[in-house]
């Protein structure tokens, strides 16, 4: 049986791709082979895959790093999965030697050459392919009879799971609990617009920034089920004007914490995040979880003079996404329709640059554009 799937030969301005047939992967110890339903995109994976951002790896190469899918075999050390299984996968691959190399499957490499290793060695090829090969603790059960069943959610529904695992990686990095108050600028984006989501579900209230009202709006509908909970604040990129906008949302007694997930783009200090951090109560905390590339400045003294903890955060934890996924087949952390996710397209693996000019034009919460391989 053949594995149709999408391979990239040549990055940047000689970009090339072909879809072939290669062999089926075998399931071996530390392994789950996955038959792959669903594999949703976000807008900036087109200039990734095209070499127009760092971090790309090494070629050729299956992209993909993200999915929703099947088990189709599992390895001799597998205790639990079972073939038909319906999965999420984590993208997030830690050596099992070493914690410190980690690395986003079939996206970026990581920092360290152990992670280079793992990224470009064995866990080269994504999911962007009828079958992949994914390490057995990346691949986590769905209840699909709570799920799809009960829930009516749509295997595509399901995506969100994993993005919002990121934004959640953050919340529990920052210690927040029900009641707290959290500041996330730029909130308009999928990866910031799931932190909002999963914060909400967990009982805080937010003030979600951005710089355009019609985003904002969209988020604020998408975000119906929780409306008492969510502030927004418009972003003028004025200093002294975001910090009072800041300052009227969150109240007398301040933010308890400050979640920033900046874009690459950044390569200055963004006047949201001085704004923000000014906003912080004592001993609050800010979550570094953005993508900016280049150096950027924090305000010292408000920092110092508030007792202010400033952490970077990397994706999450493998507890953190069980967590999630219980919040989700609980039904309190609403998918799909609920939270204003609405599909776009899908594409097959032959359509698969289509995908990636489709998924650019969708910056913002609403829209989500999916590859389905079988």
């Amino acid at each position: 049986m053949a594995n149709k799937s999408v391979v990239i030969h040549e990055k940047g301005d000689a970009f090339r791709w072909t879809v072939e047939d290669k062999p089926i992967p075998e399931a071996s110890t530390g392994s789950i082979i996955v038959k792959i339903l669903v594999s949703p995109l976000v807008q900036f994976l087109g200039a990734h895959y095209r070499g127009t951002l760092p971090f790309m790896n090494d070629v050729p190469m299956v992209p993909g790093m993200n999915a929703v899918g099947r088990v189709h075999a599992t390895g001799n050390d597998a205790t639990a999965l079972q073939e038909g299984d319906l999965v999420i996968l984590d993208p997030t691959i830690t050596a099992r030697d070493e914690p410190a190399n980690q690395m986003l499957h079939a996206f970026m490499p990581g920092i360290t050459p152990g992670s280079h290793k793992l990224a470009n060695g064995a866990w080269r090829d994504g999911v962007w392919a009828q079958y992949a090969k994914i390490p057995t603790e990346n691949v986590y059960k769905l209840n699909e009879e709570k799920l799809v069943k009960e829930l009516g959610y749509s295997f595509g529904d399901l995506g969100l799971i994993q993005t919002c695992c990121v934004g959640y990686g953050g919340l529990a990095k920052a210690g927040l609990k029900a009641g707290d108050t959290l500041i996330v600028a730029p909130a308009t984006g999928r990866f910031s617009g799931a932190t909002v989501l999963v914060a909400l579900a967990m009982g805080v209230t937010v003030v979600a920034a951005g710089r355009r009202q019609e985003a904002l709006d969209e988020l604020v509908a998408g975000m119906k089920e929780y409306a008492s909970f969510l502030k927004t604040v418009l972003l003028t990129g004025e200093l002294v004007k975001d910090t009072e906008s800041f300052n009227k949302a969150v109240g007398p007694r301040g933010a308890d914490s400050y979640i920033d997930l900046s874009p690459a783009a950044i390569t200055e200090t963004p006047v949201y995040l001085t704004a923000a951090i000014s906003t912080l109560r004592h001993s609050g905390t800010i979550i570094l979880m953005g993508g900016v590339l280049g150096d950027i400045s924090l305000p010292y003294f408000p920092i110092m003079f508030k007792n202010l903890t400033v952490y970077g955060r990397f994706m999450y934890s493998r507890d953190q996404m069980i967590q999630v996924i219980k919040l989700a087949e609980s039904g309190r952390l609403p998918l799909g329709k609920r939270c204003g996710i609405q599909g776009v397209a899908d594409f097959g693996l032959d359509r698969f640059e289509e995908a990636l000019d489709e998924a650019a034009k969708h910056k913002g919460w609403g829209g989500v554009v999916n590859i389905t391989p079988n």
